[in-house]
């Protein structure tokens, strides 16, 4: 079940988007993309109703201290006119203030007319690495032929939020996590974090392949990932899939990061290099231990390779003569 569909059955069996994000470890991304799919489809357009959609933003990621254009489309699907007194978006870190970046004032919408709603706003540069919630809201009323003549705002009404992604640039790193399904809460939120870091994380679990044979899936991911990780807690130490897995890597020679429980002891593992961790680290600690290892192999797999100096000479040689032969069929 890819993690689409596990986000899916939780939410129709109750489970709210935000038990989903904290409790799941699951990102807010991915759990509001589907919990509004799945809105949509139930809630009925009524008489007096607008909605937004083709939400644009000119990044996918951002960092703080970044300026994010946005534009939207603002459409009446009712059948009476819509005065928008203000229209614009709210964000996370203002909900608490009370306050949102106004980029629309005073306009009509007819039934089924639609306004093309541009803006800009400036991700404060203190902000930590994460994803916020971003919601569109409008102000105004709709008037019935009777009614333009005494026209009111009324409240901001606001649109399910959607997710603006605070985080760095992707470093085009692409890390496969070999887990127990039995470590899910932890494998989730540490993928999390190497997200915010610009890291690419894998989970097999997430990448649903129906009927696929299970062998040449995960061999494929493995061959497909820059660095593979494996975290052997006692659990994963009992997984045939892991150890399958991280004896695969270690025959392709796939550059590896072994993150290992002290007490955990794999014969065909213990004879390479491997770096202790705990479950229980605070999981900023964890992630720290995979980012300094993820840099320690970049710079190992940027170093140049060094002939000898024997080696050099006979280069040299075999481009003098390489060089003459050249010379010999141009005369």
């Amino acid at each position: 079940m890819g993690v689409e569909d596990e986000i899916r059955t939780l939410l129709i069996q109750g489970v709210s988007p935000s038990d989903l994000i904290l409790s799941h470890q699951f990102k807010k991304s991915t759990v509001y993309k589907v919990n509004n799919e799945l809105k949509m489809k139930e809630m009925p357009i009524t008489s007096n109703s607008w909605i937004v959609e083709d939400i644009k933003l000119d990044k996918g990621r951002y960092q703080p201290g970044d300026r994010v254009s946005i534009s939207y489309q603002l459409r009446n699907v009712s059948a009476l006119d819509l005065y928008v007194y203000r229209a614009g978006i709210e964000l996370e870190w203002m909900s608490k203030n009370n306050t949102w970046y106004v980029h629309g004032n005073r306009f009509l919408l007819n039934p089924q007319e639609s306004k093309r709603i541009r803006g800009e706003f400036d991700i404060p540069f203190d902000l930590p690495l994460g994803e916020y919630d971003l919601r569109l809201g409008v102000e105004g009323q709709f008037l019935s032929p009777s009614s333009t003549s005494q026209m009111t705002t009324n409240q901001t009404s606001w649109t399910m939020p959607i997710t603006l992604e605070v985080k760095l640039s992707l470093a085009d790193v692409i890390l496969f996590i070999s887990h127990s399904t039995k470590n899910m809460s932890l494998v989730r939120s540490l993928a999390n974090y190497l997200d915010l870091q610009g890291i690419i994380p894998i989970i097999a679990e997430d990448i649903s392949s129906p009927g696929a044979h299970l062998p040449e899936k995960f061999q494929e991911q493995i061959r497909q990932c820059d660095i593979f990780l494996a975290l052997l807690t006692d659990e994963a130490a009992r997984s045939k899939w892991v150890l399958y897995e991280t004896n695969y890597a270690i025959d392709m020679n796939k550059p590896r990061i072994l993150l290992k429980e002290e007490s955990v002891i794999v014969e065909s593992i213990d004879q390479y290099e491997w770096t202790r961790f705990s479950i229980t680290d605070p999981i900023e600690d964890i992630t720290s231990k995979v980012l300094g290892a993820v840099e320690s192999l970049k710079r190992q797999l940027r170093k140049p390779v060094l002939l000898p100096f024997g080696g050099l000479i006979l280069v040299g040689i075999l481009a003098f003569l390489a060089g003459l032969a050249i010379g010999s069929r141009r005369q």
